[in-house]
């Protein structure tokens, strides 16, 4: 995941969130989002019956494979991003304006902007994909070496030899991570981007000009650009993390989502919940599951989630803030999830 978020945009930055459900009650998932949402990027509604299981987010769209196999995109489609193809897929990588879905079959698809190539997928079988600024990466399921493709500009494409068995894609870097856990970098490497430390990593994600990398004894390390923060990682435990264009989140152990870095205005409060899937954008967020104060399940907290809360005060479902007891601490973080989200 990887964005050049245009400093045009960064204006529109609004307390803008979209949540969708499955149904009202007893739904199996939904997705909640904060953050821009100047090309509707913020996902919205996918139906009934089916769950999202593979979630990565672009500079202005989100892409998400379902239980079903298919794909669905939010946001610009100035390129084409949502115009998803048909299939069954097995993960999808969204990049700044393109795409890339790898199929249940092991192949590959591209599409979106495709001005250095980006999209021109090879073929073969593979078994893990990235997409960055204007390059794409997968790993083949063949030797576990990585194939990149699109810019090159600054030795993104320029692959070191694995085998890998993760790979992320920034702005102009890649990441890799070999079977031992360590991470292996290729690219522009001006903020540090590439001098990736020798920490055992279980997962890495990509910003523009860092990355993020969750260790195995589940604290974090981060390294490259650090201008506005976003490699000064918060004491964890964690279990999941994304990078943006500038900033870094992670899910904590608990399912709560903290973020760092440049997160003022609508990145700056994030719902609790337990959720389980993560994914960042330019400037947005996006997770799967369902905040603490839905009570209703519908994707939103609105009136009736405060009148089942109160309906419920005294019992253990009443306390949303997980301190033990059911007091104000409650009311006002369903207050705040009303109000931000």
């Amino acid at each position: 995941m990887n964005r050049s978020l245009p400093k045009s945009t960064l204006g529109w930055l609004t307390l803008a969130c979209s949540l969708a459900a499955y149904s009202p009650a007893g739904a199996q998932s939904i997705i909640t989002s904060w953050g821009l949402n100047s090309s509707g990027q913020l996902p919205g509604t996918i139906g009934n019956g089916v769950d999202a299981v593979s979630m990565s987010a672009g500079v202005a769209h989100t892409a998400v494979v379902l239980t079903d196999g298919s794909i669905r995109v939010w946001g610009s489609n100035e390129f084409g991003c949502v115009n998803a193809p048909k299939g069954s897929f097995a993960a999808v990588a969204a990049g700044d304006s393109h795409c890339i879905g790898l199929a249940a079959n092991g192949s590959l698809v591209g599409w979106g902007k495709n001005t250095s190539n980006q999209c021109n997928v090879p073929s073969g079988s593979f078994i893990a994909i990235a997409a960055g600024g204007m390059h794409s990466a997968a790993i083949k399921a063949r030797d576990g070496n990585a194939v990149c493709w699109g810019s090159n500009g600054s030795g993104q494409c320029n692959a070191l030899v694995g085998p890998f068995t993760a790979i992320t894609a920034g702005g102009w870097h890649t990441v890799a991570l070999r079977s031992n856990g360590t991470a292996a970098c290729w690219g522009w490497n001006a903020y540090g981007q590439c001098s990736a430390p020798g920490a055992t990593m279980t997962q890495i994600d990509a910003g523009s000009q860092h990355t993020v990398g969750l260790k195995s004894n589940t604290t974090i390390v981060c390294w490259g650009s650090n201008f506005q923060g976003q490699c000064t990682a918060p004491a964890g435990p964690y279990v999941r993390v994304a990078a943006g264009e500038q900033f870094s989140v992670a899910l904590r152990s608990d399912g709560r989502v903290i973020a760092w870095g440049l997160t003022s205005g609508a990145l700056s409060y994030a719902p609790r919940g337990a959720f389980t899937q993560l994914t960042a954008g330019g400037a947005f967020i996006a997770v799967a599951g369902q905040m603490d104060a839905d009570f209703d399940g519908d994707g939103m907290v609105t009136g009736i989630d405060l009148a089942l809360l109160l309906a419920s005060w005294g019992t253990p479902g009443a306390d949303i803030d997980h301190d033990g007891t059911t007091a104000g601490g409650d009311l006002a973080v369903l207050l705040a999830d009303w109000i931000f989200h």
